[in-house]
């Protein structure tokens, strides 16, 4: 039973050295600085999780290590959002409040949305809650 525990580790750390080549490989670590800082950084955050681990299940440290391989690359080599190419919510917001204009200006004259939206107010509204 021992035997079958060991070759099953063995097996375990393999499929994670080599996780951990494909989780490089799809960040795309392809500076060598940026390698190198993540080659350093991931050491150190995996000795220190050596240090503190106390989970029995494979299945958890396995998590905890592809967390951290993860996160690593995110921290080190800048890969976030603004990399991929996704637009800043200000533009986005304000690319709707453009349609949302040409919907109003092009709405007819009647319909109540309208009229509300043209309204002028005359006077300022009084203080404190409505009644």
């Amino acid at each position: 039973m021992t035997k079958v525990k060991i070759t099953n580790c063995r097996d375990a750390v393999q499929k994670k050295k080599q996780s951990e080549k494909e989780v490089i490989q799809t960040y795309k670590l392809r500076q060598k600085e940026c390698a190198e800082r993540y080659r350093e950084k991931i050491e150190i955050e995996m000795a220190k999780i050596k240090e503190n681990i106390n989970i029995n299940t494979l299945k958890e440290q396995w998590k905890i290590f592809k967390e951290t391989i993860i996160e690593t690359a995110r921290i080190e080599c800048g890969l976030t959002k603004i990399n991929k190419d996704v637009e800043p919510i200000l533009d986005s917001i304000e690319k709707q409040q453009l349609k949302w204009f040409g919907h109003m200006v092009r709405m007819e004259e009647d319909r109540h949305a309208k009229r509300i939206w043209q309204t002028k107010t005359i006077q300022k509204r009084p203080r404190g809650r409505p009644n």
